[in-house]
Formats: C-alpha cells, structure tokens, sequence
C-alpha cells in the first residue's frame, strides 16, 4: 500500500473529472464532503479492516470512483 492512497494523482484526477461532468451543484458538494470522511477513514483503518458504506442509489457510482481512487481499482 502506498501511503494514505494509492496515488495523490489518481484522486485528484478522480475529482477534477468528477467536477467538470457535474458542474457546482449539491452532488458535488455532497461528494466532497464524503471524500473529506472517506480520507480520513482510510487514513485509520487498519490493512486487515473493511469500510461498509450504505449511500444513496444516486451518489454511489460516483463514491465508488472516489473509492476506487483512494484504495486501487483492483480487488483482492
């Protein structure tokens, strides 16, 4: 594992397309908002741990980019 995520560039790339596709609006700022969480439960889970995340039906395909950015695209 490679520090807090698996790339600072992944992430940022993750959140820059996110904002341009959807613009300023309530999604966007609900996104943020969970990707500031999202950080630091990555930051405290152990490697053995799990996240469970119970979201919106709306908002998950884009938390799930969030996702996919912080931990790797990969599962084991």
């Amino acid at each position: 594992m490679q520090g807090l995520w698996v790339s600072k560039r992944h992430f940022t790339a993750c959140s820059r397309a996110l904002r341009s596709f959807l613009g300023q609006n309530d999604m966007m700022a609900y996104l943020v908002m969970m990707a500031i969480r999202l950080v630091e439960m990555r930051r405290v889970l152990k490697p053995t741990g799990s996240i469970y995340l119970h979201c919106d039906p709306t908002a998950s395909h884009y938390l799930k980019l969030i996702l996919d950015s912080m931990f790797g695209f990969q599962t084991s």
